[in-house]
């Protein structure tokens, strides 16, 4: 007989205290305009088809297929899907929970195509579990949210840490980004108090 053992012993086996908020599947029919707009939660959006261009603070990016895109709180976005194919989307609202990346930007922008994990699997579960509701599917949800942060983890040459998130205001999380953004220079409080009217 032949045994390969290993011993588990994670340092932390609770997720993070995090909040799953909203979730919706939809498909861009030509009847919804793309108005920029702002929440006061994390937002994940994953593209499961078509192709488009994503607004993320006045610039504009391509999305299709297999793309993530993660928005910090306050962040102006919206989505504009092209014809053909048109976009067929997830989004997850995730409350105690930001991303702080490396660059100091609030949103990234992710390319699964060329990966080997399948986060569309992670998403499909997450919404059949919403869909069924059967016991314990909150707790399951839960977990699911963890698994795919921790995969994308895996995944992404853009390192990122985890932060709880603390509920400013709008006018609050636009002067943080400016501070992060121009820490080196000469700051007034005039021109902080300009920023948050």
């Amino acid at each position: 007989m032949s045994t390969h053992s290993l011993r588990f012993s994670p340092e932390d086996t609770a997720p993070q205290e995090v909040t799953l908020l909203n979730a919706s599947s939809s498909l861009y029919e030509g009847d919804w305009s793309s108005i920029p707009h702002s929440h006061a939660f994390t937002e994940l959006f994953y593209v499961r088809d078509g192709q488009g261009e994503f607004l993320l603070e006045d610039k504009i990016y391509p999305i299709s297929k297999d793309d993530l895109i993660i928005v910090n709180p306050h962040i102006n976005h919206t989505e504009i899907s092209r014809e053909n194919p048109p976009l067929s989307y997830f989004t997850v609202g995730v409350d105690g929970l930001s991303f702080s990346f490396n660059d100091q930007k609030e949103y990234r922008i992710f390319n699964c195509r060329k990966k080997k994990t399948d986060l569309l699997f992670y998403f499909n579960s997450l919404f059949q579990e919403l869909d069924n509701q059967s016991e314990g599917y909150e707790k399951i949800c839960i977990y699911m949210l963890n698994i795919l942060i921790l995969q994308l983890r895996r995944i992404t040459d853009s390192p990122f840490e985890l932060i709880t998130a603390q509920h400013p205001s709008r006018e609050c999380a636009n002067i943080k980004r400016f501070l992060d953004s121009n820490y080196g220079e000469n700051i007034s409080l005039d021109h902080l108090s300009a920023i948050s009217t």
